[in-house]
């Protein structure tokens, strides 16, 4: 009997964490200018930083602090307890996270662009907090589901794998640099430079520039047909169109709401319909390439009748005299 080797294991959500802190601390550092501060001086300054008192003057930065140590958290607590019975152990995370925290901040003194307060400090402990409760309530059975849905696709799981990692590269190719923000006035403030077309400033706008509409077209082709080559090749009995469609559209649409909260990427409405007509025609194309590939009976066996395949089959008189020697 073959072992197989379960989805979301420990050592998939630790590669899970591994990941999601570098994604953390890029972000916690970008736009990656470093100035020069003796280490005495940083020192100083961050521990001014870190007596100031708490305040919300920025409620969207908290925002966006809880937001991002949440995955992290729920990640770090499946790497500990994903099928076994060790909730107390649970509890190291969000010290550990906020030890993460101060060090993240303690880095910005060299990042000139970066402010150090001890809000974002305060806020990722509750960002860590909130994650090691989502994964105390809902963890291990939200992962039950995901390997009950994996094992549904049956023992060849190449092509979901692909997909898998297709969609990760479409999130990191769309959401560079991931100078992000939840902040109301700097997204309205894109949209308002986006208006004039000769600011050179991102755009947040139904369709793009006359001028820009066919290399964005090329790119969202190239983007989103492979996706669609991706989803024929999915075992089972295959999508209809209108499901594959409908999935394609959900995807850009995802990637464009991405988009702008992301400061220096446009976002556009007329990418989410053409990404999924892309998704679709790829489908279509590894449809048809999958029937071409497929070896079809031959064309005399085809037209001939069930009775006289089987007639065919049978031994006539002649040859069971001539098997007899007669």
């Amino acid at each position: 009997m073959n072992y197989v080797r379960p989805v979301l294991s420990p050592r998939h959500y630790a590669l899970l964490t591994i990941a999601f802190g570098l994604f953390v601390i890029y972000g916690s550092l970008v736009p990656l200018r470093v100035q020069a501060v003796e280490i005495d001086e940083a020192r100083t300054r961050f521990a001014a930083a870190m007596l100031r008192p708490t305040s919300l003057h920025s409620r969207s930065d908290w925002i966006a602090n809880v937001l991002l140590f949440i995955p992290l958290a729920f990640f770090a607590a499946g790497a500990l307890a994903v099928d076994r019975r060790r909730t107390r152990i649970l509890l190291a995370v969000i010290p550990a996270l906020t030890a993460l925290s101060a060090a993240l901040e303690f880095a910005q003194v060299w990042f000139p662009d970066r402010y150090v307060s001890l809000d974002d400090v305060v806020a990722e402990t509750v960002g860590g907090g909130a994650g090691v409760a989502t994964w105390i309530v809902v963890g291990q059975r939200a992962t039950d589901r995901l390997r009950a849905g994996w094992a549904r696709l049956g023992p060849d799981t190449r092509a979901a794998k692909a997909l898998t990692l297709y969609l990760l590269l479409l999130v990191i190719v769309h959401g560079m640099p991931f100078d992000l923000t939840l902040s109301p006035w700097q997204i309205s403030r894109k949209y308002k430079r986006g208006q004039d077309p000769n600011a050179g400033a991102p755009r947040v706008a139904v369709v793009p520039n006359a001028d820009e509409v066919g290399h964005k077209s090329l790119l969202n082709a190239l983007y989103f047909v492979p996706l669609g080559v991706l989803l024929s090749r999915l075992p089972g009995r295959g999508w209809r169109s209108a499901r594959v469609f409908a999935a394609g559209t959900a995807i850009a649409l995802a990637i464009e709401m991405m988009q702008l909260f992301v400061i220096s990427s446009p976002t556009y409405a007329s990418d989410v319909p053409s990404g999924g007509l892309f998704v679709l025609g790829g489908w279509w194309v590894g449809m048809r390439w999958s029937r071409d590939r497929a070896v079809p009976e031959p064309e005399e066996h085809l037209q001939q009748s069930p009775s006289a395949r089987e007639a065919r089959a049978l031994p006539t008189r002649s040859s069971l005299s001539r098997g007899d020697g007669r």
